[in-house]
């Protein structure tokens, strides 16, 4: 198993992080919102730099941290506001397709877009992720929450990420949209995935995560498997009890090359 994660992460809003990421495993986070996930959503994305610490990608400490050298890393994200962050809403669903490869050679020549090249993709997965919509040309804000997700799905995992970044990713869809959500999730694992699943939702984390910390005021409590403990004991620990989660899981330590 290659090491990646994070080690002594201290960025303002989350202090003394230690997170290590398993292939084919869903690492979940939980916590109230305002504990800090944000802030370690953002360090994951490459939207903000630790002052101190190493993010660890294939076990080399990563030098240059920013959006760009995260997806050429092979992490996918799903942002948790879809509408805002996910998506440019009155951009076209196919250019909202490509929005983080539009200047690889398959899309784009000279700095010229590759529109039928861009259009036959978004076909492609409009069809694959059954993404109900008017057709590829139509503006992506005219999706409902649930294709508007399925979009960003369909943009990130069919990359293959290495590690696939999940802020809140069923949040305000129906029932069956988030099931939608879960199998893709699970379904990346089984391809060698890391997932890192920041959620709100203890019966999601629950039925889904192979590990889960809970971060309170920017710390995290240690990883547990969520067959050795209950969801009270997560709850207990969300609001500041947490000493309540009392089961470590096995963790496998991470070698990081300089």
């Amino acid at each position: 198993m290659t090491a990646q994660g994070m080690k002594n992460i201290h960025v303002t809003g989350v202090d003394n992080i230690d997170i290590s990421l398993n292939e084919g495993e869903i690492l979940g986070i939980a916590g109230v919102a305002g504990n800090g996930q944000t802030y370690l959503a953002d360090l994951f994305a490459g939207m903000i730099t630790p002052d101190s610490g190493q993010i660890v990608l294939e076990g080399k400490t990563l030098e240059r941290v920013t959006p760009s050298a995260m997806i050429d890393k092979g992490i996918g994200r799903i942002p948790q506001d879809r509408n805002t962050t996910g998506l440019i809403g009155d951009m076209t669903i196919q250019e909202n397709m490509v929005l983080e490869k539009y200047s690889q050679k398959t899309y784009s020549t000279y700095g010229l877009l590759r529109f039928k090249e861009i259009q036959r993709r978004a076909l492609e997965l409009i069809e694959r992720f059954d993404i109900r919509c008017p057709g590829p040309s139509g503006t992506a804000r005219q999706l409902s929450g649930g294709y508007i997700q399925k979009l960003i799905l369909a943009r990130v995992l069919t990359e293959n990420p290495k590690i696939i970044l999940a802020c809140q990713p069923t949040w305000g869809l129906d029932v069956g949209a988030a099931t939608f959500v879960h199998n893709q999730l699970l379904d990346a694992t089984k391809r060698g995935a890391a997932v890192l699943l920041i959620s709100e939702d203890l019966d999601e984390l629950m039925s889904i995560a192979d590990r889960i910390h809970v971060m309170y005021h920017g710390r995290l409590t240690p990883a547990v498997n969520p067959k050795d403990t209950d969801i009270a004991s997560f709850g207990l620990a969300m609001s500041g009890h947490t000493d309540c989660v009392l089961t470590r899981s096995e963790e496998r330590p991470m070698e990081v090359v300089q």
